[in-house]
């Protein structure tokens, strides 16, 4: 079973690097059930299974949330909503959060707990959590109804983490998702952990762009020299663009060299922008 779940989330890896997303999601998305399906084995019961499930319709769920956001001129009531649902973080008796985002933070956060739960700490289903993260630009707008890839990215770069935390790339992409919010004290310590675990020249890039935007000039022009020595080459500035990975960057496979196993394979790593805050 070990061999197999492998097998999936590096097929999945070498789907995503080919553009064929939805492909890659059906692959890592079996990989983390058959991951939950052999803990249950292991131990006995339905827990991890169980857990899976709940956390996958919390993820669905919410996006009922943003849609009545969306909806202007309808009223919105976070118990009308939930009543509906299976997620129980919402029901009778549970405060009413003010806001469709404060109800979707809540939703979100249920099922992180849970996805989270589901691979106790497999480090292999980490990494699956960690692509189907990566996915999620390129699956909005085809079957999520305009759904806003970064917060669901956000959600599955924390379930990577919370099952390893050691997961250096989770921590990267993390972090250039929060610095994008204006949370560099938050990028900056998932960066630095990114760097001491494994230090790609994009996590001591980034470091650089997060340390300027903190005011510490020394500590950012550091940085910048680390990420020179270890790319072997003059830090371009065109580099340090914070952005969703483009679907041809998403397709190109790093050399091991990059700190990539042939297991593990993985999209580069995203980079922030200077100033880059919404």
């Amino acid at each position: 079973m070990a061999g197999r779940i492998e097998s999936l989330v590096e097929h999945g890896f070498r789907l995503g690097e080919r553009g064929a997303y939805f492909s890659a999601r059906e692959e890592l998305l079996e990989a983390v059930r058959l991951v939950a399906q052999s803990l249950d084995a292991e131990a006995g019961g339905q827990r991890h299974a169980l857990a899976l499930a709940r956390g996958m319709k919390a993820l669905a769920e919410a996006e009922d949330f943003q849609m009545a956001g969306e909806r202007l001129d309808a009223e919105y009531n976070a118990a009308d909503l939930a009543r509906g649902h299976k997620t129980p973080v919402l029901k009778e008796g549970a405060v009413s959060p003010a806001s469709p985002l404060e109800a979707m933070q809540v939703y979100y956060a249920y099922a992180e707990g849970q996805l989270a739960e589901a691979a106790s700490s497999e480090t292999v289903a980490s990494r699956a959590w960690y692509a189907l993260a990566k996915l999620q630009p390129f699956l909005v707008g085809q079957d999520t109804a305009g759904m806003v890839p970064a917060p669901r990215a956000l959600v599955l770069h924390r379930v990577a983490l919370r099952i390893d935390g050691q997961n250096y790339l989770a921590q990267n992409e993390l972090a250039v998702l929060l610095a994008r919010y204006g949370r560099y004290e938050d990028a900056r310590q998932l960066l630095e952990r990114s760097a001491q675990t494994c230090p790609l020249p994009a996590a001591w890039q980034n470091l650089a762009v997060v340390y300027r935007e903190l005011g510490w000039a020394d500590r950012s022009q550091h940085a910048e020299q680390q990420a020179r020595q270890l790319a072997g080459q003059p830090v371009d500035e065109s580099t340090l663009l914070v952005r969703l990975v483009e679907p041809d960057r998403f397709r190109s496979t790093p050399t091991q060299s990059e700190g990539f196993s042939e297991v593990a394979r993985a999209p580069q790593p995203s980079t922030v922008r200077p100033g880059t805050k919404r």
